[in-house]
């Protein structure tokens, strides 16, 4: 987290604005596990009436991306500030992968302006969450999914470091998630790219029939819904 020189008059504005914010309702719904998320709508509509009445602007911006040693853009870079009206500010900086959406036969569609808006939606709200101290997700059974991690570059770290810090995350979910497909259906199944996908499409379906996005996080949750069960026959899909 960063802030400006000062931050004596943000401060008490913050903390009062944080004392304002409360019952915020949760409108998204995971159906393998029972938990709530806070849309970012539904973040946005709620927590900016309240830090205006305090004084405190919100702003959030891609700040940058992540590319590869090809230069491929492999993530994203989201800032978001809060501007207080004596000029101070408190600001976080989130980085996190973007992977290509897929179809419902599971190939792989090049990454595109929809793919990205995807990343930046989700980054925005992970950022938001953050630094207001929301609860992003609440779990209903007591067995809380895993999230994408944040991803922080200090200044004194080189970019290429950051970029592998990235595409280890999203390795090992994504090895966490080919394990349990393989405990269940075999080798070759977790070699088949589709039928892989076709899986990850029924845990984490499209609520509105739009190409699903895959992501970390996505594939925490299949891994966890995946490893609960004793063999392929229990699988609703």
């Amino acid at each position: 987290m960063k802030t400006s020189e000062t931050i004596g008059k943000i401060s008490p504005a913050f903390v009062a604005a944080q004392s304002d914010m409360n019952g915020l309702r949760k409108d998204g719904k995971n159906p393998f596990f029972s938990s709530n998320y806070i849309t970012l709508d539904s973040i946005l509509e709620y927590v900016r009436p309240i830090l205006t009445h305090h004084g405190i602007a919100l702003l959030q911006t891609n700040s940058g991306v992540i590319q590869n040693n090809d230069d491929e853009i492999i993530g994203l870079t989201v800032t978001t500030r809060l501007q207080h009206s004596s000029g101070e500010w408190i600001e976080n900086e989130v980085s996190l992968p973007v992977i290509p959406r897929v179809d419902r036969s599971g190939k792989v569609l090049p990454l595109d302006a929809q793919s990205m808006g995807s990343g930046l939606t989700y980054g925005r709200r992970y950022a938001l969450t953050a630094l207001l101290g929301i609860g992003a997700e609440v779990d209903d059974d007591g067995n809380a999914a895993s999230r994408t991690k944040e991803f922080k570059q200090p200044a004194s770290k080189p970019a290429p470091q950051r970029v592998e810090d990235v595409r280890q995350e999203a390795l090992t979910s994504l090895q966490r998630y080919r394990n349990e497909v393989i405990r269940l259906w075999g080798e070759s199944v977790g070699k088949d790219k589709a039928q892989q996908q076709l899986v990850y499409n029924t845990i984490n379906p499209s609520p509105d029939g739009s190409p699903i996005v895959v992501t970390p996080e996505g594939l925490d949750i299949a891994a966890t819904y995946l490893s609960r069960l004793k063999s392929k026959e229990e699988f609703n899909g």
